[in-house]
């Protein structure tokens, strides 16, 4: 077939990938994808199916989706830098994630809705590096700039950030941690107000687990296990327990655990 009719194997090829779409069998497509060079398709995947990836504790994936179509062919699409940083924060990989936001900061020209997907996801990363004042810097830009966009403009990263609410509530989330990192009382306040957003549910689970551990911390015994019971309770009923969003209200219920001398419960 290849040497009888070339034109008609890449469309063979997307056919079945097609075909394996429709039945959830999402690698098996992506194969035949990438087989017939078809790496568009490829990347609508890894949009379309970012949040089922998430979901399943399976981001590494969408990592390795985009990396399987060649970087000529994403290194200057904004958006795709931005899933793929999105992706590479979720999974632990801050190198990819650095690579990606200083590629789109090396662009001449993004838009608005992009600039501020980039901040949120630097003060993320900020964050997770212990860099408390560049986050808190970052997350109030976020803050700043996201009422002027529209949610028609902002791209969905893995399903958790799609919309003004959700790109207020894990601003907020980040913004209260690096305050509490710092010492600085607003950071309850913050937290609090995270949970006002009525964004994803990853942020609410995220903003409890941060109050748990603040109040475990500062010896508010019974509201930190009210906060943490919240969190993994919340977890188990949008089916993310399973996922690392839950670590901190976990240490919260651990340290109040080993407060009242309950080693059973703290392990």
């Amino acid at each position: 077939l290849r040497a009888e009719a070339p034109t008609r194997e890449p469309l063979l090829l997307q056919r079945a990938a097609d075909w394996h779409l429709a039945r959830g069998e999402v690698e098996t497509a992506v194969n035949y994808l990438a087989d017939a060079g078809a790496w568009c398709k490829v990347l609508d995947v890894a949009f379309a199916h970012g949040g089922a990836s998430f979901a399943q504790g399976r981001a590494a994936r969408v990592l390795r989706w985009i990396e399987r179509v060649p970087r000529p062919r994403w290194e200057e699409r904004p958006r795709v830098l931005l899933l793929r940083a999105a992706a590479a924060i979720v999974v632990g990989d801050p190198r990819t994630t650095d690579e990606s936001l200083d590629a789109i900061d090396a662009l001449p020209s993004v838009s608005a809705a992009v600039c501020v997907g980039a901040d949120l996801l630097r003060a993320r990363s900020d964050r997770q590096r212990g860099a408390a004042e560049e986050a808190l810097a970052t997350a109030d830009r976020v803050l700043r700039d996201v009422d002027g966009l529209g949610d028609a403009h902002l791209p969905d990263l893995l399903g958790i950030v799609a919309n003004r609410q959700d790109v207020g509530a894990a601003a907020l989330q980040a913004r209260g941690v690096a305050l509490w990192h710092q010492g600085k009382a607003a950071a309850r306040a913050t937290l609090e107000g995270a949970l006002q957003c009525g964004g994803h549910a990853v942020w609410d689970v995220l903003a409890l687990g941060s109050l748990a551990l603040l109040d475990a911390w500062y010896g508010r015994l019974r509201s930190a296990e009210q906060h943490g019971n919240q969190a993994i309770a919340l977890a188990r009923q949008v089916e993310l327990d399973r996922q690392p969003v839950t670590i901190d209200a976990y240490l919260a219920l651990a340290h109040v655990a080993r407060e009242r001398d309950e080693p059973d419960r703290a392990a």
